[in-house]
């Protein structure tokens, strides 16, 4: 089934409803400012001052050189007006542009809506709560600026009157580099009384005077936009530094001012940059499948037979050391690229070659450690089993082969399963976190780490390793559920599999158990006995 189109109907269902208009019809009952929450251009509210409330601190108003245990309340001057917020009088966004010539055109437009004068048809009486929409600009007053050839170095203000005269552009050009960064904006010149106005007044001008739907684009004739110059790196801090080098191939074309910005690039060419209220972006499918995960030591039937351990020994090993070969390829590219990245190059392989050897320790205890690799063998084992039940459900049957770690997966386990069970260890304290894209198979790797502890403190301790050994939190009902459901799978599997080993046939049950409070289930066994009566009696009577 092709998404993509009924996806663009959902996006642009949404943004009418968010920005308008939200129908067809020209009027509108109760106030746009309460309909539309984002995409409008207030007027200046003149008299008011507007302020940044991060910039403000609580000893702004406090006298200096005071002492805080002072009695000052006699020598303080009168507290000033406090500064309220002000919405938003402008929106734009800022471009680099570079050439011999530099011209490109600016179009912008936006609604109005004024109190209408219909009348009912029923009563005659004038409609109070109705709006009636207009539009203002559009492609047909489009307005060109130009770079001027007889221009000295400096930054200069370029500035037209468009929709009808209430609101501006400007365009302001500052030099840099071999080009010019290029600010364009689109503000509301209306301006109302911030005092000595009824609310009343206050609350029709306002809406009177505002722009919805407030449309800003640019459209290059003449000159070339490049990628926008970054922040120089010696000023970002260490996470950032490699945050730029991992994605210095994604070109960011501009920065938007009171809204996002995006842009339309064709042949290699950004053609057009436009103000975006409601920003989207396609997600690219992203797989975790990758080249050469066909490998013998992927598959989990192979994995949980118990007459192959020293296979899959030298199996996992070589599964480690394609991970090394790719390890020493990354380091090798540091020398090829900007000096100023190489620290946080090294800083990124450095973890790389931590994970590297986590993994071969991982290894190493699974030869050394009897218990830790039955507990692997059996982990797996539980694994195939729970996902054989999923499929059998929905009367799927298909070849054991199919089930397989992806190579993260595996790589996860061997990481993590040396400090998950030695209190010692030098990365106990570290948080493994995977991060990966819904369906890339984050749920099956912790389970298979939590089948692996079930048996490895069962085996390691008989007579006290059972109790609690995870705790899950999920924060929406909905995930809680499903994950609940596909937990319990591979908790029934081991429970299966503990009735066949001897070394765990004597220990207590595995079980599983969910609490999310007395609303949803009942938090003790008298109550779940209540409410299983309840309902066979219901069944009975019906």
């Amino acid at each position: 089934m092709n998404y993509a189109e009924p996806r663009k109907h959902l996006l642009d269902w949404l943004r009418k409803q968010l920005i308008g208009p939200a129908s067809e019809k020209e009027k509108l009952l109760g106030s746009p400012l309460d309909r539309y929450p984002t995409g409008i251009l207030f007027p200046i509210i003149r008299g008011e001052e507007g302020i940044d409330p991060a910039s403000v601190n609580e000893s702004d108003d406090e006298p200096e050189g005071v002492d805080e245990d002072q009695d000052i309340r006699n020598d303080a001057e009168p507290a000033t007006k406090r500064r309220r917020y002000m919405p938003p009088s402008s929106v734009g966004f800022s471009f680099f542009a570079h050439g011999n010539e530099i011209q490109f055109q600016v179009i912008c437009s936006a609604a109005r809506y004024e109190k209408s004068k219909s009348r009912n048809d029923e009563s005659g009486q004038f409609v109070n709560n109705e709006f009636t929409r207009s539009v203002l600009g559009g492609d047909e007053n489009a307005k060109t600026f130009f770079r001027p050839e007889k221009l000295s170095l400096t930054q200069f203000n370029q500035r037209e009157d468009v929709l009808d005269g209430l609101a501006s552009i400007d365009v302001l050009w500052r030099p840099f580099m071999d080009g010019w960064i290029v600010t364009v904006s689109l503000f509301n010149k209306q301006e109302i009384n911030g005092e000595g106005t009824s609310q009343s007044l206050f609350v029709n001008e306002r809406i009177k005077q505002s722009l919805f739907e407030a449309n800003l684009r640019c459209f290059l004739d003449v000159g070339e936009i490049g990628t926008y110059p970054r922040v120089d790196k010696s000023l970002l801090n260490e996470e950032d530094q490699e945050l730029e080098l991992q994605y210095k191939n994604r070109n960011i074309y501009a920065i938007g001012h009171g809204a996002a910005v995006d842009w339309h690039v064709e042949n290699g060419c950004v053609k057009e940059i436009w103000a975006e209220f409601m920003p989207a972006v396609e997600v690219p499918q992203v797989t975790a499948d990758v080249a050469g995960d066909d490998n013998l030591v992927l598959g989990l039937a192979y994995l949980s037979r118990a007459d192959n351990s020293e296979e899959v020994f030298e199996e996992l090993n070589q599964f480690v050391e394609k991970y090394s070969a790719w390890v020493l390829a990354q380091s090798s590219h540091i020398p090829q690229i900007d000096p100023k990245e190489h620290d946080a190059a090294k800083r990124i392989t450095a973890r790389m070659k931590t994970t590297l050897e986590r993994m071969r320790r991982g290894v190493a205890l699974l030869v050394s450690e009897p218990n830790a690799a039955e507990s692997f063998r059996l982990a797996c084992q539980a694994m195939l089993d729970q996902m054989r039940q999923a499929d059998s459900v929905r009367g799927r049957h298909p070849n054991e082969k199919t089930y397989r770690w992806r190579p993260f997966q595996l790589a996860f386990l061997l990481t993590v399963i040396e400090s998950a069970i030695r209190d010692d260890d030098e990365h106990r304290d570290i948080v493994d976190l995977i991060w990966f894209p819904t369906g890339g198979g984050k749920t099956e790797a912790y389970l298979g780490l939590i089948a692996f502890l079930i048996v490895w403190r069962r085996l390691s301790h008989p007579t006290s390793g059972g109790g609690t050994t995870v705790l899950m939190r999920y924060t929406l009902r909905l995930l809680t559920a499903q994950q609940y459901l596909r937990a319990t799978r591979m908790i029934c599997a081991l429970e299966l599999i503990r009735w066949r080993i001897p070394a765990l046939n004597n220990a207590t049950p595995i079980t599983i158990g969910m609490w999310v409070g007395s609303a949803t289930s009942p938090n003790k066994f008298e109550d779940a006995m209540k409410y299983v009566y309840r309902q066979v009696r219901k069944t009975s009577m019906g």
